[in-house]
């Protein structure tokens, strides 16, 4: 322990945003994320965590089996992680993502330009929304 030990020093900012989502709208999904990411960034958030599928909207039906709707949430997640590029603040955002046969509904956990990890929802809802 440092003799100057501050439990301050411990402690981490986290941030919630809830953007205006519009469903199957990926661009403008994005921008209201990034504009809230950077509100945060600017507070001082070491954090930002997004609600779940915030990138591509929650009531989607049978939209979210679209591949070209998949492709384009892909990419969305993709153009995220440059807006953590030069920032030290990290990014929780959550798409429906495929793997194999598989869909899933994941948070992705971004920061410094990258793609730290996908964590798959796992208490899935009873109303077969996704």
């Amino acid at each position: 322990m440092k003799e100057s030990y501050n439990p301050a020093d411990s402690y981490m900012r986290v941030a919630t945003a809830c953007p205006e989502v519009s469903d199957a709208d990926i661009d403008t999904n994005l921008d209201n994320i990034v504009d809230l990411y950077f509100k945060a960034e600017e507070e001082g958030a070491a954090v930002v965590v997004f609600p779940e599928l915030s990138i591509t909207g929650y009531s989607l039906g049978d939209l979210v089996q679209q591949t070209s709707l998949l492709k384009q949430a892909e990419q969305g997640l993709i153009d995220l992680t440059r807006a953590t590029e030069q920032t030290k603040t990290a990014m929780v955002v959550g798409l429906p993502y495929r793997i194999g046969n598989g869909l899933y509904n994941c948070a992705a956990v971004i920061a410094e330009g990258e793609i730290k990890g996908l964590v798959p929802k796992q208490n899935l809802p009873t109303y077969n929304e996704f």
